[in-house]
């Protein structure tokens, strides 16, 4: 037992060895660039010029769009793909550090934002599916303007209605490792009891909308705080990183856990 315990040690010294306290820092910061990064673009989809041209697309104007809102809708998707790009990197950068805290969790935490990212390709393609339908009618040249526009609303609605199934996976993940957080307290605990009610809101409201779509406009209103908490959480760990006496405090519990059992002199 004493000679796994020192074995376990010296793992531990290996592994930071490799990853040290500037790594860690330099990963926080990662994290929560990522985190502001894909939030700034999360608000540009849904505040910007592109949701305004997705959702004022008229059958009588479907065909009275101009070059400049061609363009502005691809940069919606060039956002789109950035932030789901940045959804990854975030959940990667918080997956190296907080695997020291909890290995299973931090393993859901991880799975959970890749498929995120996953489904929200997806999306992606449904949204170019409908500037398709806008912009090259020759693809469907059998199709009258009502048509094309019974289809393009299909894959609005489809890439509008399927994100609150995404949502559930989101918070799934995003509560994994904001339990860790709190556990750990590499940030401050108030500001992880944050995360975990506003992602716990997120999942239920999505998970209420799913099963009562008339109450939309309603619980929209819980997702307005996960906006806020995501800059306010982004701004802390690009700016301040993590605490370093709980990471150390962590490492020097890790040989404790894998052995079941208390050091002793």
């Amino acid at each position: 037992m004493i000679t796994d315990i020192v074995n376990q040690q010296k793992d531990l010294s290996m592994q930071t060895a490799f990853f040290g306290k500037s790594s860690v820092q330099a990963m926080a910061r990662v994290s929560g660039f990522a985190y502001l990064a894909y939030s700034i673009l999360g608000l540009f989809i849904t505040l910007g010029p592109t949701h305004h041209i997705w959702n004022d697309i008229t059958a009588s104007t479907m065909t009275a769009y101009s070059e400049s809102d061609v363009f502005l809708f691809r940069t919606g998707l060039l956002a789109e793909t950035g932030m789901y790009l940045f959804v990854i990197v975030s959940a990667a950068a918080m997956y190296s550090y907080l695997r020291h805290v909890g290995p299973g969790l931090a393993v859901i935490g991880g799975y959970c934002r890749l498929a995120e990212s996953i489904i929200g390709a997806a999306f992606i393609i449904f949204a170019y599916a409908a500037l398709a339908v806008l912009t090259r009618p020759e693809l469907i040249v059998d199709m009258s303007d009502d048509t094309r526009y019974a289809l393009l609303r299909l894959f609005r609605h489809l890439k509008g209605y399927s994100i609150y199934f995404l949502l559930i996976i989101m918070s799934a993940g995003a509560l994994s490792y904001y339990v860790l957080f709190f556990k750990s307290r590499f940030i401050p605990r108030w500001l992880s009891a944050w995360g975990i009610f506003t992602y716990a809101a997120v999942g239920l409201g999505a998970v209420t909308i799913i099963l009562f779509p008339a109450m939309t406009r309603w619980i929209m209103f819980v997702f307005l705080p996960g906006a806020a908490f995501e800059f306010v959480v982004g701004f802390w760990l690009l700016f301040r990183g993590i605490d370093m006496p709980a990471w150390d405090r962590i490492q020097s519990e890790t040989p404790m856990k894998a052995s079941g059992e208390k050091l002793t002199t």
